[in-house]
């Protein structure tokens, strides 16, 4: 699910990050 929220973020850091949930919000 890490990935979608990437996608929609535009944001690839979070991709490897744990807790990438959380700093997409």
């Amino acid at each position: 699910r890490a990935l979608r929220i990437v996608d929609l973020g535009g944001v690839k850091r979070i991709a490897g990050e744990p807790s990438g949930r959380a700093l997409f919000l």
